[in-house]
């Protein structure tokens, strides 16, 4: 993180050191937005190295900048969803159904296996696949990476796109179970 910030600040530095030597505001403008996403990344923990950006290297207008890259290999996403309580709690089999629509909500995810307290869902993305299991009681939700194929995975490490559909998945999971607990039949 330490690292993170100092390459932030050089960049910071560097901007307003060339910015004169650009003849194209709207690449100063690029540069901005560029470093702005970052310090949000960077703040919402969504990275942990960086590329790090040459302090003595000038960008002229026959030059085009690179942004700061994100690394493509992160720890793996293992979300827990408390279960909302409403004044019908909501049973096992109820939070297991949440699961299954939420998990073919978008045609994405593919139960694989289920047994009380488990489901095991897979998702394919052309030659990429990820398999999870969903781990769930009465109060909470939990799911955790099993294995991946054509993801880079590497112990507790693959790749970000990986974290983008886990997100979606707990996205809507959640739905689903405010929908439960609000008492929508919808």
């Amino acid at each position: 993180m330490f690292q993170a910030t100092l390459t932030l600040l050089r960049l910071f530095e560097h901007i307003s050191e060339t910015e004169h030597h650009w003849s194209n505001s709207r690449m100063a403008t690029n540069v901005r937005h560029s470093a702005a996403l970052f310090l949000t990344l960077l703040i919402a923990g969504c990275t942990t190295d960086v590329q790090s950006l040459d302090a003595n290297q000038t960008t002229s207008s026959s030059q085009s900048y690179t942004p700061p890259l994100i690394e493509r290999v992160v720890p793996a996403f293992t979300p827990v969803i408390n279960v909302p309580q409403s004044s019908t709690r909501l049973s096992s089999w109820d939070v297991e159904q949440a699961i299954l629509r939420g998990a073919g909500a978008r045609d994405q995810w593919i139960v694989t296996n289920k047994q009380p307290g488990q489901v095991n869902l897979t998702v394919v993305v052309r030659s990429h696949q990820a398999r999870v299991k969903v781990i769930y009681n009465s109060k909470t939700v939990s799911i955790a990476l099993v294995d991946s194929t054509n993801l880079m995975q590497s112990g507790n490490k693959i790749h970000r796109n990986y974290n983008k559909w886990v997100i979606l998945l707990q996205r809507e999971i959640e739905t689903e179970l405010l929908k439960m607990a609000g008492g929508s039949n919808s």
